[in-house]
């Protein structure tokens, strides 16, 4: 018997961290397309950008195409005050989104659960 309960454990653990793993592996970049930051500039130099949405150093772009595509696009470090420029010159809305200070609570929770399943195991073995 002891066997068979440490197998159930096993396999409760392992799918705990494959959900893990899952969970941290996704980017949260809405479903929108990645492109290249010379895409898009050369498509706000264009015309082509209706408005710009930008979070720490990540620029989200609607396009004037009907119905609008929305990217994203990951600029290099200290790029992002060149990129709302360009957009600014070139008539394009811009928005911005508070920058993340921290990790969150659920941040927080996640990164202990590793942790506190160790904990877990140790203190259902003693």
């Amino acid at each position: 018997m002891p066997i068979r309960n440490l197998m159930i454990w096993g396999v409760i653990a392992l799918l705990l961290v494959v959900l893990f793993s899952a969970y941290n592996g996704r980017r949260p970049n809405g479903g929108a397309q990645e492109r290249t930051y010379s895409a898009l500039m050369n498509d706000i130099g264009n015309r082509q950008i209706a408005a710009i949405e930008t979070q720490d150093d990540t620029v989200f772009a609607d396009s004037r195409t009907t119905p609008p595509r929305r990217t994203v696009t990951y600029v290099p470090r200290g790029s992002l005050p060149d990129v709302v420029e360009a957009a600014r010159a070139a008539g394009v809305d811009v928005k911005t989104q508070q920058p993340r200070t921290g990790p969150g609570l659920m941040e927080i929770l996640f990164s202990l659960l590793p942790i506190l399943l160790l904990i877990g195991a140790w203190f259902f073995f003693m």
